[in-house]
This record gives structure tokens, C-alpha cells and sequence, in this order.
């Protein structure tokens, strides 16, 4: 009986006496109690952490620096379109001259034939029309017979000039190599060469023929053949040189002349 009464004097005095200790103490009767040894963690008993880290993401390549212009791909340069069947083509010709004049007294004066041959270049536009540009030395003139003092006196005009013909062509399509052309177009001839000849009694004489003008101008007017031989032409053509201008300062005297030439044309393509 005395120790309940005791063990509760000693819980009033602990709620309601101040300046008491907190700690807990001994009872009378009542085993001590002894706190429990506080057990230190370790290593192995360390608790894991419910947050794993997370694995090294894998190397990528450093990305490009992005400039923040956008460029169309190069576009390729232009190239000039060939087309097989529309050639250029430069070539020579040659052949005979049949020149004669025309006008005021001349009846009686016949052909002189003569060289004739130059270059040539051709620019096409189609397939079948194009410009012929030419540079043709060609001789002219006439000839005059007669009998004086019962012996024969020759008398010949010797004319020679530098033609630049500019000729429209026209090429007529056929279903074989050889294909028909015609041409024409304006001429201008530049004077080399123009003095009068006579010969007598086995002598020879020769003047400048005075009045004879530096240009003459004509029409040109002709056609031909060309026969394809793959890199080139082999060509044939027959025209008329139709003078247009007076070949003396005063007069009505004109030149004519029959060209007939042979030649070849190389075909190239500039691009």
C-alpha cells in the first residue's frame, strides 16, 4: 500500500512541482531501465535511394552551326543547245571565170575567161536557210579581135577584183546525201587590177585604163550541189555576176560574168 502511495506523490510532484528535471528517475520498486546501445549505420546497412541515377546518354556529333539563311541549290551553268543538223561551216572553192561586158560599143568584144576562188563561211538559221559570206578573187574583163594593116591586133581588158558576195541559201531537202541549193544576194568587188593589153605582130603592150572606176557592185544569182560526206561538203556550184554600177567614170560599160567552182566545206560547231 505505502508504494502506490508513493509512486503517486512522485507523478504529482513531476506534472505540478517547477524546476524539476525532465529525466526520468528510479522508482522505488521498479527495475531501472537501461537505455538500448544506439546502433551507428554503415556502409552496408546504408539505405538506397529510391532515385537512381540516370545512364550517360550516348556521344552524338556536335551539330552543324545553323547560319538562319537558307540557300537554293546551285542551279547548273547554261550550255549552248547543238544541234547536229545545224552545222557552221567555212571552206574554199574554186573554178573558171566566163566574164564579159556589157553597154555601149561592146557587141564586138567577147568573154575572157579567167581564176575565180576563194573562202567562204556559212551561218545556218535553220535547217534549211541560212547566210553564205564569201571573199573570192575573181578575174574579168573582154576580149576584142580584129584585123589592122592585114595583120590581127588582140585587145584585152584585164580586170580583176576582190568580191565580198552576201548570199541567201536555201538548202532543198532530200532523202539521199546530195541536196540541191540556191542562193543569191549583192556583191561588192574591190578593183586589183585594171589595165588594157594589146597584142601585135608578136608584140605586147599594156596601159592602166584610164576612168576605170575602184568598186563595182552587182547582183549574184545561182545554185548548186552539196554532197554530205559526214565532217563536211563536197560541193558544186554555177552562179551569174550581174553587174549593177558602171565600170568606167563615163560610159554605159557594165561587167558580167558565169562562175563555175568546185569545193569543200568543213562543218563546226562554235560552243
Amino acid at each position: 500500500m505505502n508504494t502506490y502511495l508513493n509512486l503517486i506523490a512522485a507523478l504529482l510532484a513531476a506534472l505540478f512541482l517547477p524546476g524539476q528535471s525532465d529525466a526520468p528517475q528510479s522508482t522505488p520498486g521498479m527495475p531501472d531501465e537501461t537505455p538500448s546501445p544506439v546502433v551507428e549505420p554503415t556502409a552496408s546497412a546504408a539505405p538506397t535511394s529510391p532515385i537512381q541515377p540516370s545512364p550517360t546518354p550516348a556521344r552524338t556529333p556536335f551539330p552543324r552551326p545553323y547560319s538562319g539563311i537558307s540557300l537554293p541549290p546551285l542551279a547548273p551553268l547554261p550550255v549552248a543547245k547543238r544541234d547536229a543538223s545545224w552545222p557552221f561551216a567555212i571552206g574554199v572553192k574554186g573554178g573558171l571565170s566566163m566574164a564579159g561586158i556589157r553597154g555601149d560599143g561592146t557587141s564586138d568584144w567577147s568573154n575572157r575567161n579567167g581564176f575565180a576562188g576563194g573562202g567562204f563561211f556559212f551561218l545556218p538559221f535553220s535547217d534549211y536557210f541560212g547566210l553564205q559570206a564569201e571573199v573570192l578573187y575573181v578575174t574579168k574583163g573582154a576580149v576584142h579581135e580584129e584585123d589592122f594593116n592585114g595583120q590581127p591586133l588582140k585587145t584585152t581588158l584585164d580586170l580583176v577584183y576582190l568580191e565580198i558576195p552576201v548570199l541567201a541559201r536555201l538548202t532543198i531537202p532530200t532523202s539521199v546525201r546530195v541536196t540541191p541549193t540556191i542562193f543569191a544576194g549583192p556583191a561588192l568587188g574591190l578593183k586589183i587590177k585594171g589595165q588594157q593589153e594589146a597584142e601585135y605582130q608578136g608584140q605586147s603592150t599594156s596601159e592602166e585604163i584610164e576612168g576605170l572606176k575602184s568598186t563595182d557592185f552587182g547582183l549574184v544569182l545561182g545554185g548548186g550541189l552539196d554532197v554530205d560526206t559526214g565532217y563536211g561538203k563536197i560541193l558544186v556550184d554555177l552562179r551569174y555576176e550581174f553587174g549593177l554600177t558602171n565600170i568606167l567614170e563615163e560610159g554605159d560599160i557594165k561587167n558580167g560574168a558565169f562562175l563555175i567552182m568546185g569545193g569543200y566545206s568543213l562543218n563546226f560547231w562554235p560552243f
